[in-house]
């Protein structure tokens, strides 16, 4: 039986495969890509990767990491033929096929984050600003609201709360409704876990 390593290896070829089919000119507009002489380029969570038929690298070389490729890969591979509707901000288990991900989603990365920045309003302020996030452009009254491009069509609103004597501290994530004509339920929960895992480190 195949290893890890080996199904990782052979999942990124396939794609690699598939991306090489795809006219990136045509398709640059569309999804946001960015150009310079020959190259495409692609910001990712405040970090901008050449497109390659070897993968996505960073500028300075290093080699996009496992998850971050699977998502890259789809972005480009699910490019929607026309403009999508449904700029409204949506949560995670509103989403296509986000059934058997939504506990995950909600506890491993909306609670887990919570509780990591409960009582610490401002270093979460510090933590998205750090992110490149922006106003939210939420009206309700949340204690902290960062809007983030994660990818150039796919905003991302973290929505906090911190505790008090009577409730713990709560974060939402949402996405406009339309991200998932960009990628799939899977991909916008690894989205959503980065964006986290970036704020707590």
């Amino acid at each position: 039986m195949p290893g890890p390593n080996t199904v990782f290896k052979e999942t990124c070829q396939n794609y690699l495969k598939e991306i090489q089919r795809i006219d990136l000119q045509e398709i640059s507009e569309k999804l946001g890509l960015t150009t310079h002489g020959d190259n495409f380029f692609i910001r990712c969570l405040n970090r901008e990767y050449i497109i390659s038929e070897h993968g996505f690298q960073t500028i300075s070389h290093e080699a996009a990491p496992y998850d971050v490729f699977i998502v890259l890969s789809r972005y480009l591979l699910m490019c929607p033929a026309v403009e999508p509707a449904g700029a409204e901000l949506s949560s995670f288990r509103d989403f296509m096929d986000s059934g058997p991900l939504t506990v995950y989603f909600s506890h491993d990365i909306e609670t887990k984050t919570a509780r990591h920045f409960a009582g610490k309003k401002d270093e979460l302020i510090m933590a998205c600003r750090s992110m490149g996030g922006y106003e939210s452009g939420v009206s309700a009254g949340y204690d902290v609201g960062a809007r983030f491009d994660v990818l150039p069509k796919i905003p991302l609103v973290l929505l906090f709360n911190d505790r008090d004597n009577e409730f713990d501290a709560t974060v939402t994530l949402l996405f406009e409704k339309r991200a998932e004509s960009y990628l799939d339920a899977e991909c916008l929960a690894i989205l959503g876990n980065l964006l986290c895992q970036s704020l707590k480190t």
